[in-house]
């Protein structure tokens, strides 16, 4: 992409998010049909767009993304954004999610209809379908 160095690289079920270096921000491309491409409509994505520089994500330091049926994204301070469909609601844009506890997250895998957070002690939580 422009020569940007890719820091990673998540393919969702029908969308892609790329996480590049420098600058630190997300990008999505493909199908959009929940909002998950996090660009605030339903439009399909034919070429990458910057997530980042349209929400609270841009103020953020993301260092994880992960993707399948939705999107979502860990910053350096553990905060945990989500988009697109799933149980917690239709985002179409990221949307910061509150963690219990305090708790700050370290990686996070998006599944089908759910959501595992692992936070800076190992623990993990779930969120979702059961």
């Amino acid at each position: 992409m422009n020569g940007l160095e890719m820091k990673q690289i998540a393919c969702g079920k029908f969308h892609t998010l790329f996480l590049t270096e420098n600058p630190r921000k997300v990008w999505a491309t493909g199908a959009n049909n929940f909002g998950q491409v996090g660009n605030d409509s339903n439009q399909t994505q034919y070429v990458p767009i910057c997530v980042s520089d349209n929400s609270d994500v841009a103020k953020a330091r993301v260092c994880v993304i992960s993707a399948w049926h939705s999107s979502a994204a860990v910053t350096d301070a553990g905060e945990l954004f989500v988009w697109g469909a799933g149980l917690y609601g239709e985002h179409k844009k990221p949307k910061k999610l509150a963690l219990s506890n305090g708790m700050k997250a370290r990686d996070v895998q998006v599944g089908g209809s759910f959501i595992v957070i692992v936070d800076e002690n190992e623990h993990i939580a779930v969120i979702g379908a059961n």
